[in-house]
């Protein structure tokens, strides 16, 4: 009999076979079309990191006694310059932000 540390790992082993097969011959085109335009709708690239990012939060913090996630271990948020959590916050942060900070300091810094 499976222990359910084993059964897991084979579920997620298989899960993994079928989605390399679902998506390996996409092209990058492909992967971050938007459907139909629609402003509100995910691409499949989208969709896939948020299915990685979820098994990662159920594997090292449910199912590894809070143990930080990949993503956080490894900074990846600031290495993908994710400043938010929807798809339309990753990328180069907005210069905006950045001054409005700037503005805020000098501010409150004044006597």
């Amino acid at each position: 009999m499976m222990t359910a540390f084993e059964f897991i790992h084979a579920e997620l082993k298989r899960l993994h076979g079928m989605l390399d097969k679902a998506i390996g011959d996409l092209t990058p085109a492909q992967l971050h079309a938007v459907p139909a335009n629609h402003p509100k709708a995910n691409t499949l690239a989208w969709i896939f990191w948020h299915y990685a990012r979820t098994e990662d939060n159920v594997v090292r913090f449910v199912l590894q006694n809070r143990r930080p996630t990949v993503w956080a271990e490894g900074g990846y948020a600031e290495k993908l310059r994710c400043f938010g959590t929807t798809r339309k916050r990753c990328g180069p942060a907005p210069r905006t932000s950045s001054r409005r900070r700037t503005r805020r300091r000098s501010t409150s810094s004044s006597p």
